[in-house]
């Protein structure tokens, strides 16, 4: 009986947004930070996860041509989890990010490649989208003929392929905590009220947008009592989802100026504020209550801007919002 030599594939991960990972196992939930992190004080950064093959002899150590196929299956099934969409179900089509091959020969981006390993090293980006989710990944690749894989073996057990499968698991965080609900907790006396809008319109009748860091939550309380001191009652709107990253808030999940899928609501740090004491730029009330609880220090961005304030108002959205109250908790520390 002749014996085959056994090929061996070298894969390596590297999140570039986390700590290097080489050598990951394969079959292990694989954490990335998701792109565009736009807040005021952050600048939008890029998340990619990258992926390197290649087959070689044990015994030679040279490198031998393999066939290879590379594919993103979807969201880890059920799509419907708080972990794949933020706890927002809509008629958006969740965002996957997109397969390139960067070397040796860059290509386009697609949700399939295929191709061969060409004697050498093949390496490949997946840009990570900005919404939650679990998105699963398919690496097979493939052996010559007559020779045989031992480990990992192919996905249906025929021997002639390696199959990799790997989750990455999309979210800025899993620190926020949520403001807690006056209406879940009768006996105890709040300075604010949560309120989401009107349900015919807006289908967020859920609890899942009120998360936070706990800096927003003990600043965006004590502001809520100042409020309530000058006979004004906080009414809490939006803020981030439990896991961060992108608002499928209009169900399209697209990043269009100047809402851009609520693009400061990400990293648990911003708060909209529902406009029934008038609109943003007539409430100098809650101005002046935000700037006193969160005066800006010299030489901060927020000293940089013509009016130095966290209490921002978002005007001209695309859905027809105006002067919508946004107060923002980027940098607070105790």
């Amino acid at each position: 009986m002749k014996i085959k030599t056994i090929l061996l594939c070298a894969l390596a991960v590297l999140c570039t947004q986390t700590a290097l990972a080489w050598g990951r196992p394969i079959y292990k939930t694989v954490p990335i930070i998701p792109s565009d992190l736009n807040t005021p004080l952050t600048k939008p950064g890029t998340g990619y996860l990258y992926t390197n093959i290649a087959c070689i002899n044990a015994y030679t150590g040279n490198f031998v041509s393999c066939g290879y196929d590379f594919s993103i299956t979807g969201l880890t099934p059920p799509d419907t989890d708080p972990a794949n969409n933020g706890g927002h179900t809509h008629a958006g089509v969740h965002p996957l990010g997109t397969l390139k091959e960067i070397w040796p020969m860059p290509g386009n981006p697609a949700t399939y490649l295929s191709g061969n390993t060409q004697n050498n090293w093949v390496f490949f980006q997946h840009e990570i989208p900005q919404a939650s989710g679990k998105i699963e990944t398919v690496l097979n690749l493939r052996v010559p003929p007559g020779w045989y894989t031992v480990s990992p073996e192919s996905c249906d057990g025929g021997g002639t392929y390696w199959c990799f499968k790997t989750t990455v698991d999309v979210g800025v965080t899993t620190d926020l905590l949520p403001l807690p609900d006056p209406m879940s907790n009768p006996g105890t006396t709040y300075s604010y009220i949560r309120v989401r809008n009107n349900p015919s319109t807006d289908p967020h009748p859920d609890s899942v947008a009120f998360y936070g860091t706990i800096d927003t939550l003990f600043f965006l309380n004590n502001i809520a009592i100042s409020y309530k001191q000058k006979g004004y009652t906080l009414s809490v709107n939006d803020m981030s989802l439990p896991r961060g990253g992108k608002f499928d808030i209009h169900g399209d999940y697209k990043l269009v100026p100047p809402n851009a899928g609520h693009s400061y609501h990400r990293t648990g740090q911003s708060a909209d504020i529902n406009k029934n004491n008038g609109d943003c730029l007539q409430n100098k009330m809650l101005r002046q209550v935000v700037d006193k609880k969160m005066p800006i220090e010299a030489g901060s961005p927020f000293a940089k801007r013509y009016f130095p304030s966290r209490f921002l108002c978002e005007t001209g959205s695309q859905f027809g919002y105006t002067n919508n109250i946004h107060i923002d908790f980027d940098g607070m520390v105790f």
